[in-house]
């Protein structure tokens, strides 16, 4: 795990900004030298605020400033798990299309496809877009089930064609 610079003021305002998605904040801060990979007491990035918050221009602004697409959290989520499980399908094309790892897991091992699946609102667009991308159905989370078993013990025809 990289070493973690103490945040400056600056860095602490960009994460506060990010939280509220305040997009005039966040750039102003971005130019004045803030981070744009610092951290919140949950180790979350901006990004994850963007996602959350459903910015995409936020999203776009903080990529522009490199910000870290496969960030981890305190529980091993990247921005995707956080877009997968929200089912938030234009903010995963987004981050797909940056070079998010479709195939991440968090701590538990469950995979950015696994917490689609278990956040499954019937509406398949974020299984497409994610198997689309790669997504491997057959990853075995730590406790042994894969999204592709967690689809059909739940009942989910997600991966009939597949």
């Amino acid at each position: 795990m990289p070493v973690r610079k103490s945040p400056t003021q600056n860095d602490s305002d960009l994460a506060d900004a990010a939280f509220v998605c305040d997009l005039v904040k966040v750039r102003d801060l971005l130019a004045a030298g803030a981070d744009p990979d610092v951290r919140d007491d949950d180790g979350r990035t901006p990004l994850f605020s963007a996602v959350l918050g459903g910015s995409i221009g936020l999203v776009g602004l903080l990529l522009e400033a490199k910000a870290d697409i496969n960030a981890r959290d305190g529980q091993g989520f990247s921005a995707l798990h956080f877009a997968a499980q929200e089912d938030l399908p234009e903010m995963a094309r987004l981050l797909i299309s940056k070079g998010a790892d479709v195939n991440a897991v968090d701590e538990d091992g469950a995979s950015v496809l696994w917490r689609a699946i278990f956040s499954w609102r019937n509406r398949p667009d974020m299984i497409q877009i994610l198997m689309a991308a790669g997504a491997k159905p057959d990853v075995a989370n730590k406790a042994g089930e894969s999204a592709r078993d967690l689809a059909t013990r739940l009942g989910i025809g997600a991966f009939t064609a597949n």
